[in-house]
């Protein structure tokens, strides 16, 4: 099987550590990370692994506590 190159984040989880930091999406723009990104962990939809961890980062916490039950390897394109 191939390796996946994206990750699915929980969108309950990125959304209540936003509200923990009181940030907004224009908060992690700032931060250097592109709008269809946030955009994207917001609505379980794939996000490339390096995008998904300058987003981690930026909202001070590990990818591991951000990602979604599945298994990445299980991510599909629609």
């Amino acid at each position: 099987m191939k390796k996946s190159t994206a990750v699915m984040f929980d969108r309950v989880k990125v959304i209540a550590q936003m509200a923990r930091l009181n940030m907004k999406a224009n908060d992690l723009v700032e931060r250097g990370i592109y709008r269809q990104a946030i955009w994207k962990a917001r609505n379980n939809k794939p996000v490339a692994i390096l995008t998904a961890r300058k987003i981690a980062e930026a909202l001070n916490v590990e990818l591991s506590d951000l990602l979604a039950e599945k298994d990445p390897d299980e991510v599909t394109y629609q």
